[in-house]
């Protein structure tokens, strides 16, 4: 049973790298994350990573797992803040971060999520 809140973002595997696998998610982008059983490639597939696990950055570092996105709405927690951003293909993506990640953010800007591909999961269709 899973407890808490995860982005769900679906595309198909296009191949692994020892327990990492490549996704094509649509929009020219491609994610890597952990895999959850044995996934062939070229099946269809969800990348599912939690909130805290993304991280949004202005330029994504060469060969790191990234999505291109804009800052769609910032909603104000405490000390820190939950960041929508929505993706080429339309993805509404969210990350928490502290206030001092966030310095500078505002909807409409451009910007890139980002994560360790350790954490984040590839499900095979369809998910139960």
């Amino acid at each position: 049973d899973f407890i808490g809140q995860t982005n769900l973002i679906p595309g198909a595997v296009l191949s692994f790298d020892g327990a990492i696998a490549r996704l094509d998610i649509g929009g020219g982008d491609q994610a890597f994350a952990a895999t959850k059983g044995t996934i062939a490639a070229g099946s269809p597939a969800t990348l599912s990573i939690r909130p805290e696990a993304l991280r949004i950055v202005s330029a994504p570092k060469p060969g790191a797992p990234s999505v291109a996105a804009t800052i769609r709405e910032i909603v104000y927690l405490g000390p820190s803040l939950r960041v929508g951003a929505t993706t080429v293909r339309g993805d509404l993506l969210w990350a928490d971060l502290r206030d001092e990640e966030a310095t500078g953010l505002v909807p409409g800007t451009p910007v890139f999520l980002t994560w360790a591909p350790a954490a984040a999961l590839v499900w095979q269709h369809p998910i139960a």
